[in-house]
């Protein structure tokens, strides 16, 4: 199988700034969201186009705040609000999505992040394959033989190559690195003093922020010494950062498959497989 799982907010949003308006028009909110619910259709048309799914999903932010903020209260305190007529018009978006054969999951106290990173780690369990439709950096901390990370607008894939490039680790440190660098753009503040460059040298040379931490304990390591400081905010901007595989959502993958998808445009992983039987059960049961 193959599962297009959408980061709905990502996308909605940077499909919503990237509308120009008229001269005449300019400043016209509900003009606004009326041409990005056009280029949302036109995009998502592509998507499902180019990844050919059997599964699709976009899955939304819960109205209520979830164990991160619980966890720390500055959390995301930076962002700029939604525009209000965007956010009144999200169910219109969900509808579309709905019309095109893609079905909307959101999870009372859970972010999108942990839904998605539910989704894939559970359908690359079974032996599918997930595509996570989303600019979000932090999704590659997933990367593996079953799921991989799409920027839609770059058209291109945020893979293995990818992160080395960008960060110098392989994406199986991200989560580290990140909590040594810190998220601005979630305001989570990581280690003091640390940044980028210190932050790839030291998790290339140490392996985990764990053993970071232990040489920086010992004295005969040359670790720098603002890690002492930084090391109760680095460990919770790396459960922070973490995305989480164990969400209750109540659905299996019969609920989420692309109703439009037809056997010719399937993934060529398929083509050589036998159908499937009429009553045959889930492949796997998210409850």
């Amino acid at each position: 199988m193959q599962a297009l799982l959408i980061d709905g907010l990502n996308l909605v949003r940077r499909v919503h700034a990237a509308v120009r308006l008229p001269h005449n028009r300019e400043g016209d909110e509900r003009a606004q969201v009326e041409e990005a619910l056009k280029s949302l259709r036109r995009s998502l048309g592509r998507a499902l186009r180019f990844h050919r799914p059997t599964h699709a999903v976009c899955a939304w932010e819960s109205d209520t705040p979830g164990w991160r903020h619980e966890k720390f209260a500055e959390y995301k305190k930076n962002r700029k609000p939604m525009p209000a007529m965007l956010r009144q018009s999200l169910p219109r978006f969900a509808e579309l999505m709905s019309a095109m054969g893609i079905a909307s999951l959101g999870v009372e106290g859970s972010e999108a992040d942990d839904v998605i990173a539910t989704l894939a780690t559970g359908i690359a369990r079974h032996g599918g394959h997930s595509v996570i439709l989303s600019t979000d950096n932090l999704f590659c901390q997933l990367l593996n033989e079953g799921i991989t990370v799409y920027d839609h607008f770059g058209k291109r894939f945020l893979d293995y190559e990818y992160v080395v490039k960008k960060y110098g680790i392989a994406p199986t440190l991200l989560r580290d690195f990140f909590a040594l660098t810190g998220v601005p753009s979630l305001n989570i503040p990581g280690a003091a003093g640390i940044g980028a460059v210190n932050a790839r040298e030291l998790l290339n040379h140490y392996g985990s922020l764990e053993e970071l931490f232990t040489a920086a304990d010992d004295e005969g390591e040359d670790v720098p010494e603002k890690l002492s400081a930084g090391k109760e905010s680095a460990l919770l901007a790396q459960e922070l950062v973490e995305l989480r595989t164990n969400v209750k959502l109540g659905v299996n993958l019969k609920d989420l498959q692309y109703t439009h998808v037809r056997p010719e445009r399937r993934p060529p992983a398929w083509e050589n497989q036998p159908p499937a039987e009429q009553d045959e059960p889930p492949l796997y049961d998210f409850e």
